[in-house]
């Protein structure tokens, strides 16, 4: 074998080394952002009871996913662990109205507002339904913005109802919600 030979062989046993190592790393990167997205948004599946809040009674038991821009149009239930998070999203609100969340080291989530009387205006006379349902179908996902929010994309049966006959006075009561009325020195 000639010496011209050997250093070929030996540049191709480095570049097959350099290409495991360089497999090895992107599996490697790959591993560490799933376990930073666990960790940022939950990797359990629910274990208690969860709650979905809405306006409809749903008289045929059962709750069928809807379309939903919060998971790219995916026909979705959403649900969460939290019973007052559930009576939060009777109310037809959105992004431009409040800020909601869990944004502290607080027990609490926050309801901001983005407007002056945005917490009146969306939820005053407001009455709606918070149904109980079973986890087994619900997951956790990256989309939502929430570690209590989850999803299911089959029909869920519903196990018990409470009717909620005023939003806006149950929120103010809550102890698991806190509203922070806008302030224009926030803004």
């Amino acid at each position: 074998m000639s010496f011209s030979m050997i250093i070929s062989y030996l540049l191709y046993l480095l570049i097959f080394i350099f290409s495991i190592l360089i497999s090895i790393q992107c599996f490697i990167v790959i591993s560490l952002t799933i376990q930073s997205i666990r960790n940022k948004f939950g990797n359990k599946k629910p274990k208690c009871f969860l709650f979905h809040g809405t306006r409809h009674s749903f008289d045929g038991e059962m709750i069928k996913p809807q379309k939903s821009k919060v998971v790219n149009d995916e026909k979705v239930v959403f649900a969460t662990d939290v019973f007052d998070v559930a009576v939060v999203f009777i109310a037809d609100w959105n992004d431009n109205d409040f800020e909601f969340g869990h944004y502290s080291n607080e027990e609490h989530y926050e309801l901001k507002e983005k407007y002056p009387n945005a917490f009146f205006k969306k939820f005053h006379g407001v009455s709606g339904w918070v149904h109980t349902i079973h986890p087994d179908d619900f997951n956790p996902d990256p989309r939502l913005g929430m570690k209590s929010e989850f999803i299911s994309k089959e029909p869920v049966r519903i196990l018990t109802s409470r009717r909620i006959s005023n939003v806006h006075r149950f929120l103010k009561k809550s102890k698991k919600v806190k509203i922070i009325p806008f302030s224009s020195s926030s803004q």
